[in-house]
């Protein structure tokens, strides 16, 4: 009985963990800001690899740490920085988009308690195909936030980021 039951447990685990290598979309250094005491939003930051041979498009983002996520970018117009939500970011095949601050980024508002430096942020990322990919975030302290290079090279960054994004305009902060 115990021994059907370690071969049950054993191939649960295989499966479970061939399915998260199967994934389309890989996400990597994972990042959370940190909150000071009675702060309201946050953002998450990282890195979005795509290795297949077609796109992918992240639709949404979903964890329990917060009332609302958004996937928002920022953009200057007429002179003024402002940020808005986007309905989808499109990553490229064999390509990259990088989540940073100033671009596109995880928008975490109405957060249930305070983010604290080592706290751990369970995500579930959400694509266009219906996959739903489980990550885990470290939170880490403002001046921590690690930049990222965007290895595709495909032109102007505001020209990049125009062709990944598509912006849903019902939602601007400024």
């Amino acid at each position: 009985m115990i021994r059907m039951i370690s071969r049950a447990a054993l191939l649960i685990a295989s499966v479970s963990a061939s399915f998260a290598m199967a994934a389309s979309l890989n996400f990597e250094h994972l990042q959370v800001r940190a909150t000071p005491p009675g702060a309201s939003n946050s953002g998450g930051y990282m890195v979005v690899e795509n290795p297949s041979n077609q796109s992918h498009a992240l639709v949404a983002v979903e964890s329990d740490i917060a009332k609302s996520i958004e996937l928002h970018t920022h953009e200057m117009k007429d002179g003024v920085m402002s940020m808005h939500k986007v309905k989808d970011i499109v990553v490229p095949a064999g390509g990259q988009v990088v989540f940073q601050p100033g671009g596109y980024h995880i928008m975490i508002m109405g957060l249930h308690h305070t983010l604290k430096v080592g706290d751990m942020v369970h995500f579930t990322m959400i694509l266009k195909n219906g996959e739903k990919i489980a990550v885990h975030a470290p939170v880490v302290a403002p001046e921590d936030i690690k930049q990222h290079d965007n290895k595709m090279h495909m032109g102007s960054s505001d020209s990049m980021h125009k062709k990944h994004m598509k912006m849903d305009d019902e939602t601007e902060h400024h």
